[in-house]
């Protein structure tokens, strides 16, 4: 007997509903639940997510979420990296400290990221937008002059 479990399934038909009726607080709250409830979320998960927090301008929502999604992307080469070069090799130098003023992004979908920009436009966050679409359009972002 009893209902079964929801799974991410669920919980993305729960977002979307939300998405479409405009309900960022519901939507917001579901997510800490379905991590309580042992459901992990997907990428739709938070595409939805994005997209609700564009319609609501919740550009706040928006970046913290990329930084979740940020966070739980494995980057390409990073056992290379925390390995180390090859003996031998020489080490590429780093960019300087004030060419890295921008978060590098591990997401390759740039979905999110623009999604994310259009929660940002949303709410006037020009400056944030623009640090979220600069990268993907191959712009470089220096500081103040």
């Amino acid at each position: 007997g009893g209902a079964p479990a929801p799974d991410v399934y669920s919980y993305n038909s729960a977002l979307s509903a939300c998405d479409r009726a405009g309900e960022w607080r519901v939507a917001l709250s579901l997510r800490p639940r379905m991590a309580r409830m042992g459901v992990f979320p997907d990428a739709i998960t938070d595409n939805i997510l994005l997209s609700t927090f564009a319609r609501g301008a919740r550009w706040r929502s928006a970046l913290a979420l990329l930084r979740v999604m940020d966070a739980r992307v494995q980057p390409a080469g990073a056992c290379r990296e925390a390995v180390g070069p090859p003996v031998g090799a020489s080490q590429a130098p780093r960019a300087p400290p004030e060419r890295r003023r921008w978060p590098e992004r591990r997401i390759a979908d740039p979905v999110p990221l623009c999604t994310a920009a259009a929660a940002c436009e949303a709410a006037g966050e020009w400056r944030a937008c623009l640090g979220l679409v600069a990268p993907l359009l191959g712009v470089e972002l220096g500081g103040p002059s």
